[in-house]
């Protein structure tokens, strides 16, 4: 672990004739390179240097100050108590393993994965959820061939039909099951026969992602939109030789990557005996060189012998497996690292221990013995050996004589009776530590069932209370399992569905005021432009528009012909560049063409509805004729409550179903503040809205009505009711103390349920995604409709 103290000594990189020698060290970017060999450029562009350190009181200005730890809890484990409440109160967040696909029907679960994750999810949700533990399901593992094989055959083609039947059918178990998320565990690219040759590790970075790892992106990505408000994780593994299997691009699509930093030595024959989850790199391995059973073992690209490298096949660490997955100077010979933002990142703790003198045990359902050292679970190293939680250096070593595993071939005996590494409470409260102060959001631990619940030896006790979560946390509503199952927006036309006005959604403010189209950081209300923020679970947009012309006054040609366009506040503070209109080499986006990016998606997600709201500057003739220009299949999708054949609310005293919707492709609904026309209804006909400021510092909590001097109107059918939780000047610093989760819940339950009658329909916020490591508007809306599928 470096800071800048540490080398002090170390100059800054900078030109030199004469280059740099080998073993020469220098400071670059925050990091501390060394030379490997003679180089003439800077770290980064030259082979010779490798990284060496990095000065982490330089690199990381964001540390976590409220970890997730995350526990898992196997179905096979019948030692484990999955009601146990003093489990749930010392993680934040469980994930039930595994549920699998069918090896044999790609796309379908395997049913037997599923009647055991099944057998025990109303146990486990209830408890869970009690102690305000959120619990998600783990797809895939390490036998999982169906996983594998689904998104290998899938690879890049994402319009493959079995795709899209495996989304469909996992979110339909988690809703079903009134799951809060799920895990995508890709991991066996071994062979299902034990056959080496066919192992897919060593892939070279050059030859980018394996087809599965580009496929698992599409997949995560449409799980995200099946699943709004919901948890999506993956969990990869920790180092480049299967890592590079994946694309990095599937951090965009879920809420956290977790590395599996369990054994880094220890699950495989030829593995170096040392800790097998060491925190920090070990630079000098030769201390280790006695404790090899034989000479210093064999790697996949060289012989077994004793001048076998020690630094090609070494005792990797937390911190090497941060590297490559995050520090973007990360090199090996397999390529570049992966280059993932530390804040989507967590690392493992594992709650078992490897014993370098045995070979593992034979498994009891095969009867095959698995390769590499004995495993021995944390409760039974507690059990077995006094003072296993404390033991110096995570290592507990008793002398003796020893036969040799087999597959070893060196002579003689081994001369220890035990040789174990293990995690103790203090060595994985140092690794929490350290993961918070570089900003990763915490740690997942495998698994549950090993753990010990004395104080003092329990390691999950002891990253809990290192965490900086509260000793108690809110309780999560208890689905009621005798009832229909669980669902949120996005139930599918063949489900059990609810009325439009029974489902709640995340809705954006001033949705086309985003960075990604032109906005300026500071004038800009979201962060993603509409396709993304589709992508990431919004299905509500909010849109400014006005009728311009090109005028003379019009330098950048912003209006390049007279239509609707969506702009910002133009009528309060005229012109101005990235604050009403966005950078003109992106172009201010016509209203049109932003009903088209939200068809076009909706194309792609059959399933899905979009509401969307216009503060609204036109006449309802320049309206029309802009909508006009909208592609046929998409105005045919647009539903007005006021006037459509199939269904007018006035009439009715209702709002249509939500599968009915869907099964009409009447998936697209406008409400303008100022028109009422064939294709827009008039937004006080149809919704009622709390007054949409609050206040430039954030303290207008109360929920006066928008309109009619404060107080809301009823009709004789239910309105939908628009939550409008915002201040009138956006900023990312503001948006992050406003958006947390219990803040929004307060002011909904507190005030505006006392004056509305009724829960939101739509939480429309700035910067949805803020606050980073916290629940947010999501999770109101994941509850809010949890609340509506309850009655």
């Amino acid at each position: 672990m470096g800071s800048s103290k540490d080398y002090s000594n170390v100059a800054e990189w900078t030109t030199k004739d004469t280059g740099y020698h080998t073993d020469d060290m220098v400071r670059y970017k925050n990091n501390i390179f060394r030379a490997a060999y003679w180089a003439g450029k800077e770290p980064g562009v030259d082979p010779g240097w490798s990284l060496y350190d990095e000065l982490y009181d330089q690199t990381s200005p964001n540390p976590t100050t409220t970890a997730k730890i995350i526990g898992y809890l196997p179905t096979w484990r019948k030692d484990l108590d999955f009601g146990s409440a003093v489990m749930y109160q010392n993680i934040t967040h469980g994930i039930i393993a595994f549920l699998n696909f069918d090896e044999n029907n790609l796309g379908e679960l395997d049913q037997t994965s599923a009647k055991a994750v099944t057998s025990i999810v109303q146990q486990v949700v209830t408890a869970a959820h009690q102690a305000g533990t959120y619990i998600s399901v783990a797809i895939g593992g390490a036998v999982d061939y169906g996983f594998l094989n689904l998104l290998t055959a899938v690879g890049g083609n994402a319009s493959d039909a079995r795709l899209d039947k495996a989304v469909q059918n996992v979110a339909q178990f988690v809703k079903d099951n009134a799951l809060d998320g799920v895990d995508l565990d890709l991991e066996c690219w071994w062979d299902k026969n034990g056959d080496a040759s066919k192992d897919q590790g060593g892939r070279d970075k050059s030859k980018g992602p394996h087809p599965a790892g580009s496929a698992l992106v599409t997949f995560a990505q449409k799980l995200k939109s099946a699943l709004p408000g919901r948890l999506v994780s993956a969990t990869l593994f920790a180092t480049s030789w299967y890592g590079n299997s994946y694309d990095p691009k599937l951090a965009d699509y879920v809420d956290w990557l977790s590395i599996m930093s369990y054994d880094l030595t220890g699950s495989w024959n030829q593995t170096p005996i040392g800790p097998h989850t060491a925190l920090y790199k070990i630079r000098k391995q030769d201390q280790y060189k006695d404790e090899q059973q034989g000479p210093w073992p064999a790697t996949a690209r060289g012989p077994s012998n004793s001048s076998t490298p020690m630094d090609d096949n070494p005792i990797f660490s937390v911190e090497d497996s941060l590297w490559y997955w995050s520090n973007p100077f990360f090199v090996n010979w397999q390529g570049v690292g992966q280059k993932v933002a530390r804040n989507k990142l967590v690392a493992g703790v594992p709650l078992y221990g490897y014993d370098f003198a045995y070979k593992k045990d034979p498994d009891p359902e095969s009867g095959q013995t698995p390769p590499g050292y004995k495993v021995l679970r944390y409760k039974e190293l507690v059990q077995q050996f006094s003072g296993a939680s404390t033991a110096a250096n995570a290592n507990i070593k008793v002398s003796g004589n020893t036969a040799r595993p087999s597959f070893v071939s060196a002579p003689g005996t081994y001369p220890y009776a035990h040789n174990i590494y293990l995690e103790t409470p203090d060595s994985a409260v140092a690794k929490l530590k350290f993961l918070n102060q570089l900003g990763l959001q915490g740690v997942i631990i495998w698994e549950m069932s090993n753990e010990v619940w004395d104080d003092g030896k329990s390691i999950v006790k002891a990253l809990y209370q290192a965490s900086g979560n509260p000793a108690t946390r809110p309780a999560l509503p208890v689905p009621n399992f005798a009832n229909a199952p669980v669902q949120s927006a996005g139930d599918t036309a063949g489900s059990a569905s609810r009325p439009y006005n029974k489902y709640c959604f995340l809705c954006t403010h001033n949705s086309y005021k985003n960075l990604e189209d032109g906005y300026a950081t500071g004038a800009g209300n979201q962060t993603y432009n509409l396709t993304h923020q589709l992508e990431k679970g919004v299905r509500s947009l909010m849109l400014d528009i006005y009728y311009e012309e090109h005028g003379s006054g019009d330098l950048f040609n912003v209006i390049p012909a007279p239509g609707v366009y969506t702009l910002g506040e133009v009528n309060e503070h005229g012109w101005v560049y990235g604050t009403t209109y966005p950078d003109p080499a992106k172009g201010t986006i016509r209203l049109h063409d932003a009903l088209n990016t939200v068809g076009s998606w909706l194309d792609s997600n059959p399933n899905e509805v979009v509401t969307i709201f216009l503060e609204d500057y036109t006449t309802g003739d320049q309206l029309e004729a802009e909508i006009a220009l909208v592609n046929k299949p998409y105005q045919d999708m647009m539903y007005n409550p006021a006037n459509d054949s199939k269904w007018q609310v006035s009439d009715k005293k209702d709002w249509p179903l939500m599968s009915d919707l869907i099964s009409w492709k009447k998936r697209l609904i406008l409400f303008s503040d100022h028109n009422d026309t064939a294709h827009v209804a008039l937004d006080r006909h149809f919704t009622k809205q709390n007054y949409w400021s609050l206040g430039s510092n954030g303290t207008n909590w109360d929920c006066p009505s928008r309109w009619d001097k404060g107080q809301y109107q009823d009709a004789n059918y239910p309105k939908l009711f628009l939550f409008n939780h915002y201040r009138d000047v956006p900023t990312v610093a503001t948006a992050a103390l406003d958006n947390p989760y219990e803040k929004i819940m307060d002011r909904i339950e507190n005030r505006c349920q006392q004056l509305t009658k009724q829960l939101p329909n739509f939480v429309g916020v700035d910067f949805f995604e803020l606050p980073a490591n916290y629940r947010k508007a999501g999770d109101v809306v994941a509850e809010i409709n949890k609340r509506f599928a309850s009655g």
